[in-house]
């Protein structure tokens, strides 16, 4: 049984933190989010604030996980190193094998989620900000510059964690049709 906080933990860095990210972009167009931070002229962060932040990062958060499965996931599906395997899931009906299967999906998964959402959520508030500024990216390319390096480390640390997460899953599950597992 994997402890609650580190689940919390993991749906936290997976969903929440990127969700944060966005809200804050959008709140250079908004009044009322920047009041739920308490930014806005004469604003006070309340709780009712910080309860409108988290839900609102939480499902800005899935979303931005949602555009990660269609773009990141199918980027890394492209590669044969980092190709999905066709795993044998029937073993997860063994309690210590689902276990292992769900440590593994905290230590390594929810960090690939974390890395690849975030990468989404910088991407989408760097294009916000741009556009609060009325820029286009090549008038400002110390920025690009810059969020293309973090950008691409965002993946790198994704498709890393997502290597060593299947790589485990193969110890775990083995592959459909593979021997000896």
């Amino acid at each position: 049984m994997i402890p609650i906080q580190q689940t919390t933990f993991g749906y936290a860095i997976a969903f929440i933190s990127p969700g944060v990210v966005v809200l804050w972009a959008l709140s250079k167009f908004s009044q009322e989010v920047r009041g739920w931070f308490g930014i806005a002229a004469n604003a006070e962060a309340t709780v009712a604030g910080f309860l409108f932040v988290l839900l609102a990062a939480v499902a800005l958060g899935v979303f931005a996980s949602g555009v990660r499965w269609a773009i990141v996931d199918n980027v890394l599906e492209l590669f044969p190193s980092t190709r999905q395997p066709d795993l044998d899931r029937t073993k997860l009906k063994d309690p210590d094998t689902l276990a292992s299967y769900n440590q593994m999906t905290e230590l390594y998964y929810r960090y690939y989620q974390f890395y690849s959402n975030m990468l989404v959520a910088l991407i989408a508030a760097y294009v916000m900000w741009l556009c609060d500024l009325g820029l286009f990216p090549w008038q400002r390319p110390a920025s690009l510059a810059g969020v293309a390096v973090v950008s691409v480390s965002l993946f790198a640390s994704a498709r890393d964690a997502w290597k060593r997460y299947y790589k485990h899953l193969r110890e775990i599950l083995g592959v459909k049709g593979e021997r000896g597992r």
